[in-house]
Protein backbone atom coordinates (compact mmCIF):
# COMPACT_ATOMS: atom_id res chain seq x y z
CA UNK A 1 0.00 0.00 0.00
CA UNK A 2 1.12 3.43 -0.80
CA UNK A 3 1.11 6.26 2.17
CA UNK A 4 -2.26 7.15 0.74
CA UNK A 5 -3.74 4.20 0.99
CA UNK A 6 -2.69 3.49 4.59
CA UNK A 7 -4.15 7.16 5.06
CA UNK A 8 -7.79 6.06 3.69
CA UNK A 9 -7.49 2.74 5.66
CA UNK A 10 -7.27 4.60 8.67
CA UNK A 11 -9.73 7.08 8.34
CA UNK A 12 -12.23 4.44 7.34
CA UNK A 13 -11.06 2.30 11.29
CA UNK A 14 -10.71 6.01 13.01
CA UNK A 15 -12.78 5.63 16.37
CA UNK A 16 -15.62 7.77 16.95
CA UNK A 17 -15.46 10.64 19.92
CA UNK A 18 -14.72 8.76 23.48
CA UNK A 19 -13.80 5.15 21.75
CA UNK A 20 -10.39 3.65 21.75
CA UNK A 21 -8.98 3.01 18.73
CA UNK A 22 -9.24 -0.98 17.74
CA UNK A 23 -6.39 -2.70 17.58
CA UNK A 24 -6.51 -3.52 13.39
CA UNK A 25 -6.17 0.48 13.03
CA UNK A 26 -2.97 0.55 15.55
CA UNK A 27 -1.26 -2.41 13.43
CA UNK A 28 -2.16 -0.59 10.39
CA UNK A 29 -0.49 2.97 11.16
CA UNK A 30 2.54 1.20 13.04
CA UNK A 31 2.69 -0.58 9.46
CA UNK A 32 1.97 2.32 7.62
CA UNK A 33 4.72 4.22 9.47
CA UNK A 34 7.53 1.03 9.01
CA UNK A 35 6.98 1.34 5.42
CA UNK A 36 7.19 5.03 4.98
CA UNK A 37 8.80 6.47 7.78
CA UNK A 38 9.50 9.68 5.59
CA UNK A 39 5.83 10.53 5.99
CA UNK A 40 4.82 13.46 8.07
CA UNK A 41 0.95 12.60 7.68
CA UNK A 42 1.47 9.21 9.17
CA UNK A 43 3.70 9.88 12.09
CA UNK A 44 1.14 12.69 12.96
CA UNK A 45 -1.61 10.18 12.67
CA UNK A 46 0.85 6.97 15.25
CA UNK A 47 0.88 10.19 17.53
CA UNK A 48 -2.58 11.31 17.27
CA UNK A 49 -3.21 7.14 18.23
CA UNK A 50 -0.74 7.00 21.10
CA UNK A 51 -3.03 10.36 22.53
CA UNK A 52 -6.43 8.33 21.99
CA UNK A 53 -5.10 5.26 23.63
CA UNK A 54 -5.32 6.71 27.12
CA UNK A 55 -8.25 9.14 28.36
CA UNK A 56 -6.86 12.53 29.59
CA UNK A 57 -4.57 12.48 32.52
CA UNK A 58 -4.77 8.59 32.60
CA UNK A 59 -1.70 7.92 34.75
CA UNK A 60 -0.55 5.63 32.71
CA UNK A 61 -0.27 8.03 29.54
CA UNK A 62 3.41 8.83 28.49
CA UNK A 63 2.87 12.59 26.49
CA UNK A 64 6.16 12.15 25.25
CA UNK A 65 5.08 9.18 23.04
CA UNK A 66 3.27 11.25 21.02
CA UNK A 67 5.23 13.97 21.23
CA UNK A 68 7.72 11.89 20.10
CA UNK A 69 5.90 11.15 16.72
CA UNK A 70 5.27 15.10 16.02
CA UNK A 71 8.49 15.82 16.13
CA UNK A 72 9.27 13.06 13.53
CA UNK A 73 6.99 14.78 11.65
CA UNK A 74 8.51 18.10 11.58
CA UNK A 75 11.94 16.85 11.37
CA UNK A 76 10.30 15.94 8.01
CA UNK A 77 8.26 18.76 7.41
CA UNK A 78 8.50 21.80 9.46
CA UNK A 79 5.64 23.22 7.58
CA UNK A 80 3.11 19.82 9.13
CA UNK A 81 0.68 22.70 10.97
CA UNK A 82 -1.02 19.63 12.59
CA UNK A 83 2.49 18.29 14.26
CA UNK A 84 2.87 21.77 15.56
CA UNK A 85 -0.48 22.31 17.29
CA UNK A 86 -0.50 19.29 18.66
CA UNK A 87 3.04 19.49 20.19
CA UNK A 88 1.25 22.98 21.61
CA UNK A 89 -1.75 20.98 23.12
CA UNK A 90 0.52 17.89 24.59
CA UNK A 91 3.17 20.84 25.80
CA UNK A 92 0.31 22.81 27.70
CA UNK A 93 -2.30 20.42 28.95
CA UNK A 94 0.78 17.38 29.90
CA UNK A 95 4.05 19.04 30.36
CA UNK A 96 3.16 22.28 31.36
CA UNK A 97 5.63 24.17 29.19
CA UNK A 98 3.72 27.51 28.27
CA UNK A 99 6.17 28.69 26.38
CA UNK A 100 7.23 25.70 24.18
CA UNK A 101 3.10 25.11 23.65
CA UNK A 102 2.85 29.30 22.61
CA UNK A 103 5.71 29.21 20.46
CA UNK A 104 4.15 25.73 18.33
CA UNK A 105 0.68 27.35 18.55
CA UNK A 106 2.14 30.33 16.77
CA UNK A 107 3.76 28.22 14.24
CA UNK A 108 0.68 26.31 13.41
CA UNK A 109 -1.37 29.87 13.63
CA UNK A 110 1.50 31.07 10.60
CA UNK A 111 1.00 27.89 8.62
CA UNK A 112 -2.42 28.50 8.27
CA UNK A 113 -4.35 25.95 11.03
CA UNK A 114 -7.71 26.30 11.92
CA UNK A 115 -9.57 27.70 14.96
CA UNK A 116 -7.77 24.61 16.75
CA UNK A 117 -4.24 26.61 16.70
CA UNK A 118 -6.08 30.11 17.60
CA UNK A 119 -7.56 28.57 20.80
CA UNK A 120 -4.75 26.77 21.88
CA UNK A 121 -2.97 29.78 21.98
CA UNK A 122 -5.50 31.89 23.44
CA UNK A 123 -5.42 29.11 26.52
CA UNK A 124 -1.73 29.29 26.76
CA UNK A 125 -1.96 33.09 26.66
CA UNK A 126 -4.93 33.07 29.51
CA UNK A 127 -3.17 31.01 31.69
CA UNK A 128 -0.14 32.90 31.79
CA UNK A 129 -1.72 35.56 32.94
CA UNK A 130 -2.37 37.42 29.45
CA UNK A 131 -6.24 37.62 29.14
CA UNK A 132 -6.29 40.40 27.34
CA UNK A 133 -3.94 39.41 24.87
CA UNK A 134 -5.98 36.16 24.44
CA UNK A 135 -9.36 38.27 23.73
CA UNK A 136 -7.71 40.50 21.60
CA UNK A 137 -6.18 37.05 19.57
CA UNK A 138 -9.53 35.77 19.21
CA UNK A 139 -11.25 39.11 18.71
CA UNK A 140 -9.32 39.07 15.82
CA UNK A 141 -8.78 35.59 14.39
CA UNK A 142 -10.33 34.61 10.91
CA UNK A 143 -12.39 32.07 12.95
CA UNK A 144 -14.20 34.04 15.23
CA UNK A 145 -17.62 32.98 14.73
CA UNK A 146 -16.70 28.97 15.58
CA UNK A 147 -19.19 28.33 18.14
CA UNK A 148 -15.96 26.60 20.58
CA UNK A 149 -14.06 29.79 20.01
CA UNK A 150 -17.14 32.04 20.85
CA UNK A 151 -17.33 29.45 24.33
CA UNK A 152 -13.74 29.56 25.06
CA UNK A 153 -13.60 33.66 24.53
CA UNK A 154 -16.67 33.56 26.79
CA UNK A 155 -14.53 31.20 29.03
CA UNK A 156 -12.09 33.62 29.02
CA UNK A 157 -13.85 36.88 29.76
CA UNK A 158 -15.17 34.98 32.98
CA UNK A 159 -11.53 34.29 34.10
CA UNK A 160 -12.14 30.57 33.99
CA UNK A 161 -8.26 29.90 31.99
CA UNK A 162 -6.53 32.38 34.48
CA UNK A 163 -4.16 31.09 36.98
CA UNK A 164 -1.71 32.69 38.98
CA UNK A 165 0.12 29.16 39.47
CA UNK A 166 0.97 28.41 35.63
CA UNK A 167 -1.02 25.16 36.18
CA UNK A 168 -3.50 23.54 33.43
CA UNK A 169 -6.53 23.93 33.32
CA UNK A 170 -8.53 21.51 30.57
CA UNK A 171 -8.18 19.06 27.75
CA UNK A 172 -8.01 21.19 24.53
CA UNK A 173 -8.42 20.02 20.99
CA UNK A 174 -6.72 17.11 19.20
Amino acid sequence: MNESDYIRAASRLWPREGEVPADALISLVERAVREHPRSPELWCLKGDLLQLRFRPFDRDFDPRLPLECYETAIALDDRCADAHNEIGYLCDVYLDDFERAEAEFRRAIELGLDHTAYMGLARVLAQTGRAAEALALLDSCPHGDNPEVVRLRGEISDGDWGDSSGGSRGAGPS
